[in-house]
């Protein structure tokens, strides 16, 4: 991502306070940083360096040193050519910094991810991820002047929803190449709720037309956005069957999640005479408790005389059995047959003892 030419390019003109020595009031005075990121501070530098290792020295030159590489972040940020800084693990309720979250943060985020935004790019924020001194950001930056509030290319106020785009640190390029992509797949322009939810998964736009016309329900592209997978990735087609059956869409994203396509559920669905979204949901519970059972394991469950779909077994059960079998460190496969041999013989003693003996062969 970047962002056009503005007040902020390199080289760059700014002020800094300094002092001659210890104790001596500080004088701001002009310094230039280059297009290398060096610092012209208009004093002698070897001269400086001498007088350092005396315990003398102008104080610029090592303040200028250690408050650099936090204000390249800050610059960055404030041209809007970082990506994002904020992301959201609940699907835009609440917001927090891709920084994770420092003892500037609010524990449980923010509700608004132009608030979050603003908060990541701010002095206090960005002094903490980067490790500068803040006092000496925040001089930096003020002798900025007005370039140190860069506005949107074109100005603020010419297009609303490009304005709150900027707020929330998005880049107005991408905003542009985005918009574009989305309305060339045949959908339309993007709000800002759908801009943020691509920026934070970067779901292909092809996909999401794809997915839209599966269904008539206006909320679907937003949501893909949202929750897109790497079954997504390999198969495009795969989150539009799932739709197409009717399946919960909480039970469409952990199966796509784990890597089951639609056709999995409908073998279930088969397999033990229910419907697909009944069969998906039995997946889920399988999903979540941990386990990633083919169907044919599952029909391995009715050899016995099983007559309802089993759901999985306590994880307790589980691991008693492979501790029994000395299985240690068991993955998530092995865990899986044993989950399902579980299932079948009904208790962990039985399971242990048919495993055994030989008279229940393995789960395939």
């Amino acid at each position: 991502m970047t962002a056009g030419a503005t007040s902020l390019d390199l080289p760059l003109a700014t002020t800094f306070p300094c002092r001659a020595s210890d104790g001596a009031r500080a004088v701001r005075h002009p310094v230039v940083i280059e297009a290398d990121w060096t610092v012209q501070t208009g004093h002698d530098a070897d001269l400086e360096r001498i007088a350092a290792a005396f315990g003398g020295g102008v104080s610029c030159i090592g303040e200028l040193r250690a408050v650099l590489p936090g204000f390249r972040v800050w610059r960055e940020r404030a041209l809007r050519r970082s990506g994002p800084v904020v992301r959201s693990t609940d699907r835009g309720m609440t917001w927090s910094s891709t920084d994770g979250t420092l003892s500037c943060c609010p524990a449980s985020g923010f509700a608004d991810p132009r608030e979050a935004a603003a908060h990541c790019r701010g002095v206090p924020h960005v002094a903490t991820a980067s490790g500068c001194p803040r006092r000496a950001l925040r001089a930096l930056i003020a002798g900025l002047g007005p370039a140190g509030v860069p506005e949107p290319p074109g100005g603020a106020g010419r297009d609303v929803e490009l304005d709150q785009a900027w707020a929330c640190s998005l880049d107005p390029s991408w905003v542009a190449e985005t918009r574009g992509a989305l309305v060339a797949a045949g959908l339309d322009a993007p709000g800002l709720d759908l801009l943020l939810a691509l920026a934070h998964s970067g779901a292909p736009t092809a996909w999401l037309a794809t997915t839209a016309a599966a269904t008539t329900d206006p909320d679907i592209v937003l949501w893909a956005a949202w929750t897109g997978t790497q079954l997504d990735l390999d198969d495009p087609q795969a989150r539009a069957r799932w739709i197409s059956t009717g399946t919960r869409r909480v039970d469409i994203v952990a199966l796509s999640e784990a890597g089951y396509s639609p056709q999995a559920a409908q073998a279930v669905a088969r397999d033990w005479g229910i419907s697909v979204p009944g069969a998906a949901q039995l997946l889920a519970r399988w999903v979540a408790a941990g386990y990633r059972p083919t169907p044919e394991q599952l029909a391995w469950v009715a050899e016995e005389g099983v007559g309802f779909p089993p759901g999985p077994p306590a994880p307790s059960a589980v691991e008693r059995v492979a501790r029994v079998l000395s299985h240690r460190r068991p993955g998530v496969t092995q865990l899986t047959q044993l989950a399902v041999a579980v299932a079948r013989c009904g208790t962990v003693p039985d399971t242990v003892a048919a495993l055994r003996s030989g008279d229940v062969r393995a789960p395939p």
